[in-house]
């Protein structure tokens, strides 16, 4: 974060934790000459899920086997300058107690009870500064963007886990000054 938001750390390093850019966006390099044309900058929205099946694709490896859902899917085809067919320019995030939803102009972030959630319009404010989540006139795009946040996490079968939901999760251990016994004679 760098002082952005008055914070210096990932998102877990805040209380509560934050979903900022600052602290969610992580470059990603790609290398192979002759076949990544040098330069490029693709613009979909991507995500460390799609990492892995991406690099599996790219290989010409057969996609990872699971009994569960999987989040990713292979954004391949941009590395060489190309498109994906039907690409969801949207991402999913999670640390602890609160979850995100972030598409290009739009970013939701929802904490279990308790603590404050927080609704952008990146499109008007990509420095995350206006905090739209209680207000009404944005109430119809914050229901769209929960509904798809809580469809997402039902698809792979993590829709309201005991962590997710409990209060317990969240709270800090009280801070106790430790002092040194005090040294003989």
């Amino acid at each position: 974060m760098l002082e952005d938001h008055g914070l210096w750390g990932k998102g877990n390093t805040s209380w509560p934790y934050n979903m900022y850019d600052g602290s969610m966006l992580v470059p990603a390099y790609f290398y192979q000459p002759g076949t990544i044309p040098p330069g490029q900058r693709p613009t979909p929205c991507t995500s460390f899920y799609d990492f892995a099946p991406t690099v599996l694709d790219y290989l010409g490896l057969p996609p990872m086997e699971s009994s569960k859902p999987l989040a990713g899917h292979s954004y391949a085809p941009f590395l060489t300058g190309g498109t994906v067919e039907n690409w969801d320019d949207t991402v999913y995030g999670e640390y602890q107690y609160c979850r995100m939803v972030r598409e290009p102009d739009w970013k939701l972030i929802r904490r279990t009870e308790g603590f404050y959630s927080e609704l952008y319009h990146l499109a008007d404010d990509p420095d995350e500064r206006k905090n739209l989540f209680e207000d009404a006139a944005y109430s119809d795009e914050r229901k769209r963007l929960e509904g798809k946040l809580d469809a997402w996490f039902a698809a792979l079968g993590c829709a309201d886990p005991d962590m997710w939901k409990s209060s317990k999760q969240k709270t800090l251990p009280s801070y106790r000054r430790v002092t040194a016994p005090a040294s003989p004679g």
